[in-house]
């Protein structure tokens, strides 16, 4: 165990807005794995995905540091998962780089495991990749088994009540599917967001984990962290209704959630299905009317209206449906 950086002075290294941002990623215990090496350090950061930071710190000075954030990846700005670091590494000491004395390798402790998924994870990745790190249109559905492979971990860390491990590398795992460059043609993004999103599900029967959950994926949601495809950890919570309690939960999640529509997501007509299996047909009416102007909502609201009988209702719908088509008055005068 070491200590490096006593009575170093790094605030004024960084922007007051960042050093306050990660001054609280360290308060929040975001610092996931941190050793050293000989003069290097080395840290995974729990961000808006799993970043990696490396500093070389030389007679208490710091020579060199890195993160593989968008904002620092290139080594222009100090970010907040800098500041996390020299936090952590101004009031701690550090674990040392074990290494094996007949193999050369990382002692693969607890702490360990989950980067080594990572790392597995981008092996895999490569072995199914072009020279310019394309999956084609023929490997796609390794692509898919990968995830497949990583969801299945995902439970495996829930089953053994490993929640943070899980919920970290559902993150990971999101952002890396994002990431990963692909013909896609056949489906796999959605294949594989979707598998990962029925794992994720799984999380949310953790009452001390749902509202974390819900929080990020708010976040991802609003902000298009993922792209075509940032409501798919939100889509977890559909895959998670199992009762009706559960449903009124997760109805009012989608009330209140600013993303209308994306590609696992109709705001609409998932509150309108979750209603009417959940809650109550006659609720699920008041809600079609409520929504009637939204495309597919009049469907389902004839639908229900026929399950109830409620026939009257029916025949005034299709009439007012008739009164105003444009080709009313060729078809019917």
């Amino acid at each position: 165990m070491k200590k490096f950086l006593e009575n170093y002075k790094f605030t004024d290294c960084f922007e007051s807005n960042i050093l306050s941002r990660g001054e609280r990623y360290y308060q929040e215990n975001r610092i996931l794995d941190i050793w050293y090496q000989d003069n290097n350090v080395y840290a995974y950061v729990d961000g808006s995905q799993i970043y990696k930071i490396g500093l070389k710190i030389i007679d208490g000075e710091i020579n060199d540091c890195y993160c593989s954030c968008p904002y620092s990846e290139h080594g222009e700005y100090m970010c907040k998962h800098l500041a996390a670091v020299l936090y952590y590494l101004a009031e701690n000491m550090i674990p040392e780089l074990e290494m094996d004395n007949k193999n050369n390798k990382r002692v693969d402790n607890e702490s360990m495991k989950l980067n080594k998924i990572f790392d597995d994870m981008q092996y895999e990745l490569d072995t199914i990749s072009d020279s310019d790190g394309f999956v084609n249109y023929y490997n796609g559905k390794y692509f898919v088994d990968l995830i497949e492979n990583i969801s299945d971990k995902i439970e495996s860390f829930i089953e053994a009540e490993n929640y943070n491990d899980a919920f970290l590398l559902i993150k990971h795992t999101y952002y890396f599917i994002k990431d990963t460059s692909m013909d896609g043609s056949n489906g796999e993004y959605q294949d594989s967001f979707r598998k990962l999103s029925e794992a994720a599900s799984q999380l949310l029967y953790e009452e001390n984990y749902y509202q974390n959950y819900l929080e990020w994926a708010n976040d991802v949601a609003e902000n298009d962290d993922l792209d075509d495809f940032s409501d798919a950890p939100l889509y977890a919570f559909i895959l998670y209704v199992h009762d009706k309690s559960s449903a009124q939960k997760v109805v009012e999640i989608l009330d209140n959630c600013s993303l209308s529509y994306g590609i696992f997501i109709n705001n609409v007509i998932d509150r309108i299905l979750l209603v009417h299996d959940y809650i109550g047909t006659d609720e699920a009416i008041k809600l079609c009317y409520q929504n009637i102007d939204t495309f597919r909502v009049k469907d389902k609201l004839i639908e229900y209206l026929e399950e109830e009988n409620r026939i009257d209702e029916m025949i005034k719908l299709q009439k007012d449906d008739i009164k105003n088509s444009p080709h009313n008055k060729a078809d019917y005068d």
